[in-house]
């Protein structure tokens, strides 16, 4: 009997032993399951990193390409010291700089052969309306707006002529230089004469020339008394007329005060009063066609990279100031107005924190 309990109890602990060892076995196989909520938790975290693109640079705007104006105009050195800070000041940026003109830097950036571009507030709002020079509805959006930049037409004093009406009562063989070809100076003109009912081609049927050059090669056929006047779209003052006018005795062409109100209501511009004095022998106020010059951009270009272009235009103002001495007639203020089309996000966010846009 004794022998038989020794026996059970023998047994009772070997099979304790044994489940024992069995369910401790399962625990040991537990690591993978344990393992799985860790492969989830980075897919948890993927869309937050969709959500903000705006609120960072993208890897791709580091690269950038401003379209401008022909190399040497006060375009073309604006933009290049704008470039100049992006690099600077924004790690691994890349910016290059292109020639170009009012409407063809509108044209460039829509279809993506440039990131930002300087024009004119009456050009992009006229692309904003699918009007001349466009074909089509373009949509750029303004980073800032700069200085004014206004129509100058100027002749010798030796052709008697002071203003379109006398041009074109005598069908005067006028010889000028009107700038670049689709450049803001052509295009405003030829927007003129069509006002007045006349082209290019009249002008070139009464004997007189056309000429599409550089400022600087058409002030020195001015010189040479190859050319009798010029025409073009710069700031004011302009280091250029400046140079025309001491090449030789220069009048401004006046235009009517109907043909200014046409191309006011229809192109957007507005209307600029040249003061007395701002160039030499200049004793009346000449009144013309004017537009603010501005920085666009893409609209789809990240909000931050455009804040951050705003903020750097402002911070370092004395370095524009520095390449383009009319830079200091911009402020906070003046750059958040006159842009033609809607101000870009990025920009926007930028003024509003300035306290200039409610």
């Amino acid at each position: 009997m004794k022998k038989s309990i020794v026996l059970l109890i023998i047994m009772s602990i070997v099979l304790s032993l044994f489940t024992g060892c069995k369910t401790t076995q399962p625990a040991a196989e537990q690591p993978p399951a344990k393992e799985t909520p860790k492969e989830e938790e980075p897919k948890e975290e993927e869309p937050d990193s969709e959500t903000a693109p705006s609120q960072e640079i993208p890897e791709e705007d580091l690269e950038l390409t401003i379209a401008s104006g022909v190399i040497g105009s006060s375009w073309n050195v604006i933009a290049t010291t704008i470039a100049g800070l992006i690099e600077e000041n924004i790690e691994g940026s890349k910016v290059t700089v292109i020639p170009g003109g009012g409407a063809p830097n509108i044209m460039a950036v829509s279809q993506n052969e440039a990131d930002l571009g300087i024009s004119y507030n009456n050009i992009a709002w006229s692309a904003s309306q699918g009007n001349e020079p466009f074909t089509e509805v373009i949509n750029v959006s303004a980073v800032s707006s700069f200085m004014p930049y206004a129509l100058h037409v100027i002749v010798s004093e030796d052709t008697g002529i002071t203003s379109w009406d006398d041009v074109i009562e005598q069908e005067y063989p006028l010889r000028i230089g009107v700038g670049t070809r689709g450049a803001t100076g052509d295009l405003t003109l030829q927007s003129v004469l069509k006002e007045y009912g006349i082209s290019y081609d009249d002008i070139l049927k009464w004997g007189g020339t056309v000429e599409y050059l550089s400022y600087p090669d058409t002030i020195s056929l001015i010189r040479d008394n190859r050319l009798d006047g010029m025409a073009g779209f710069p700031d004011v003052p302009s280091s250029y007329i400046v140079e025309a006018i001491e090449a030789k005795s220069m009048n401004f062409v006046e235009i009517s005060d109907e043909v200014l109100q046409k191309l006011i209501e229809s192109q957007g511009y507005v209307r600029y009063a040249i003061k007395p004095e701002t160039y030499k022998g200049q004793t009346e106020e000449a009144v013309t066609l004017g537009a603010n010059m501005i920085l666009f951009a893409r609209q789809d270009l990240s909000e931050e990279l455009v804040y951050r272009i705003a903020s750097l235009i402002h911070d370092n103002q004395s370095k524009l100031e520095a390449a383009v001495a009319s830079m200091k007639q911009i402020s906070v203020e003046s750059s958040s107005q006159n842009t033609g089309v809607p101000l870009h996000p990025g920009s926007e966010r930028y003024y509003t924190e300035k306290g200039v846009l409610k």
